[in-house]
């Protein structure tokens, strides 16, 4: 791995050619911008656990609202506002975008 220069990378590409990839190897960078450089890799939902806390919201740019995920199924997240102790089957309804909670955690805590 190649070590930048104990500054930030100006130009991402060409000064670490996409190798700085934690806080130890740039210290003077705002942990935020690293970590705003690095690729995420896309959630697998298959492997998501039923109830677990996610953000929903059917339009780009719409609020998101708090809910728990059911399953992802034909392009369309599956999600509830009810509980687990409470959630009968047929209490989840289909949105277009969701992102697991621990993501908006992760990104507020930078």
């Amino acid at each position: 791995m190649k070590v930048c220069k104990n500054e930030c990378c100006v130009n991402w590409e060409e000064s670490c050619n996409g190798n700085c990839d934690t806080y130890a190897y740039m210290p003077n960078c705002p942990k935020s911008w690293i970590e705003s450089k690095i690729p995420k890799k896309p959630t697998d939902w298959s492997k998501v656990k039923k109830f677990a806390p996610v953000w929903v919201r059917d339009m780009e740019g719409g609020k998101w609202l708090k809910a728990n995920f059911i399953r992802h199924e034909d392009g369309y997240f599956y999600a509830t506002r009810y509980s687990e102790w409470v959630y009968k089957d047929g209490d989840d309804s289909p949105w277009r975008y969701c992102k697991l909670a621990e993501e908006e955690y992760e990104s507020r805590r930078s």
